[in-house]
């Protein structure tokens, strides 16, 4: 399993991929449940960027695992 530290370029990527799943699950007006995930899914990435500007350090995983290094070093 590979794991890699969360970096500012590499946030802002999948925010900006969320944003054009959010705009495509509009588009074909799929369930609101769909629509509400996607949302879900930008606002966990704004708040990681948020951490992650701040210095703290993340990493992410092959299955999409977030874990926060609360007593890491600063990244």
């Amino acid at each position: 399993m590979n794991i890699k530290i969360l970096s500012e370029e590499y946030i802002k990527q999948r925010l900006a991929e969320t944003v054009i799943k959010i705009n495509r699950v509009k588009r074909i007006k799929t369930s609101e449940r769909e629509i509400q995930l996607a949302e879900a899914e930008r606002a966990v990435w704004k708040r990681v960027l948020h951490h992650v500007r701040n210095g703290e350090m993340m990493t992410i995983d092959d299955d999409d695992r977030i874990e926060w290094h609360v007593n890491a070093p600063s990244a």
